[in-house]
Parts: structure tokens; C-alpha cells; sequence
């Protein structure tokens, strides 16, 4: 004799989905996000030299968005000049947002329970704190330094070459390597018996590039000849003086 048993449709339950994040947590994201950016803003992750002796220090991750130039590494007094390269700033945070809300994400899915803890007023609030002191914290620093561009008139000057096309005309490229632009208000020309040109001029050398200077002595009374030796004399905007010699070959 066999005996059946009554049969019942079971059918599974529908698959609950997954509650989306609500908006709190994405202002959590957000805090936290803009906290870490901040906070890399004394990361040093790059370094360079440039040949008038300044070194360029790069601060943020994974893009420098804060440079800071300086006459020595800091904390030396005399660096002078930060810049803020704010799409770097904003690739940083887009780079930690898109970390925080994979990791929140996951999370959630693993305990509902840590919502309560990312959503709450109190942690929210201390994030928002944190974000205004790491902002605060990070211009104060830099402020020491300056902020902005004030090595304008500061430069390392080299003479690149120079030529003597004619009788008393002297031609001068002189190259600035920078960090400033410098200006060129004055150029004296003086022989060996002591004999002077000065000209008035007005020439302004960007970082990195060459400018040149044509004068002809013939007005002043100096006689330019061949191979004569002469002291070509610039005075800056900042009166200070760099001296070159020129040999007529």
C-alpha cells in the first residue's frame, strides 16, 4: 500500500533587491573623498630642479596638485611661491570618490547595519570639520611660502651667445633660466681702457627662454674692434647687475 502525501507548490521567494544608497551616504563618500584629497596636500610625490638652483615640489595624490617652489626644501624660510593646479585637485577627488563608493558599496552588501553608522549626523558632521580644518590647515602651511607666483624679477642669467655683425654693433642672447621673468632696464659696454657705452633698455626674459640685445657704440663715442675684449654690462629691474665678456674674434 503506498501512501502519497499532498503536493504543495512552493515557489521561491522573489530576490529582494538591493536598497540603493540613500543621500547621506553619498555626502559620506563626498566628505570622506574631499578628507583624503586634502590630506595628500602634504604628500610628496613629485620632485624637480630646474638649473637656477629652485626645487619644485609637487604635493597630492595620485595627481600633484599643489606645487611648491622654493630656494631649499621645506621647511626653509626662503621658499617663496605655491600654485594650485585645480584640475589636478579635481582628479584627485574624482579618484577617491570612485574608491570610497566602491568600498561602500561592498560593505553595505556584506552589514546594512554600517549604514547607520555612514549616515549619522554626528559622523557627517565631524567629516565636514575635518575637511574645513585640512583646508585651512593646508593654506596656512602654504602660506608661509606665499601663495602664488612672486619670483617675478628673480632669475638665474647666462650669457648663450653673442656676435659682433659690423664696426661698433654688438649683439648679446642672453638666456634666463628662471624661476621669474626678468627685466633688463640697463646695458653698459666698457673696454679695456675703461672707455663706456650705456644704453636704456627695456627687455623682458620669461623663465626658460632667450631674449637679445643690439647696440651700436658709434653715437657714444666707443669704438668697437677686432679682437678687442669688452665688459657688456645688465642691470635688472630689480637694480641688480650681471656682468659678461665678449671677445671680438
Amino acid at each position: 500500500m503506498q501512501m502519497s502525501l499532498p503536493h504543495t507548490d512552493v515557489s521561491p521567494e522573489p530576490h529582494q533587491p538591493r536598497p540603493p544608497l540613500r543621500h547621506r551616504s553619498y555626502v559620506f563618500i563626498a566628505l570622506f573623498a574631499a578628507t583624503l584629497t586634502l590630506a595628500t596636500g602634504w604628500l610628496s610625490s613629485t620632485i624637480s630642479y630646474s638649473p637656477a638652483g629652485v626645487i619644485s615640489q609637487g604635493y597630492g595624490f595620485p595627481f600633484a596638485w599643489k606645487v611648491i617652489d622654493a630656494s631649499c626644501p621645506p621647511p626653509c624660510i626662503q621658499a617663496n611661491g605655491t600654485f594650485y593646479d585645480w584640475f589636478a585637485f579635481a582628479g584627485d577627488l574624482l579618484f577617491f570618490i570612485a574608491i570610497t563608493y566602491l568600498i561602500v558599496l561592498y560593505s553595505l552588501r556584506k552589514r546594512q547595519a554600517l549604514r547607520t553608522v555612514l549616515e549619522s549626523r554626528k559622523l557627517l558632521g565631524l567629516l565636514a570639520l575635518l575637511v574645513i580644518a585640512l583646508a585651512a590647515g593646508n593654506y596656512a602651511y602654504d602660506s608661509v611660502y606665499g601663495t602664488g607666483n612672486h619670483w617675478t624679477g628673480y632669475g638665474i642669467l647666462e650669457l648663450d651667445h653673442y656676435s659682433f655683425q659690423n664696426a661698433n654693433l654688438l649683439t648679446l642672447w642672453i638666456r634666463n633660466y628662471g624661476p621669474g621673468t626678468v627685466t633688463l632696464t640697463n646695458l653698459s659696454i666698457t673696454d679695456g681702457s675703461g672707455a663706456q657705452a650705456v644704453f636704456p633698455i627695456f627687455v623682458s626674459i620669461d623663465p626658460n627662454t632667450m631674449g637679445s640685445i643690439a647696440e651700436n657704440t658709434t653715437g657714444q663715442g666707443l669704438r668697437l674692434t677686432q679682437s678687442g675684449v669688452y665688459r657688456a654690462a645688465v642691470v635688472t629691474s630689480r637694480n641688480s647687475q650681471i656682468t659678461f665678456t665678449v671677445t671680438w674674434t
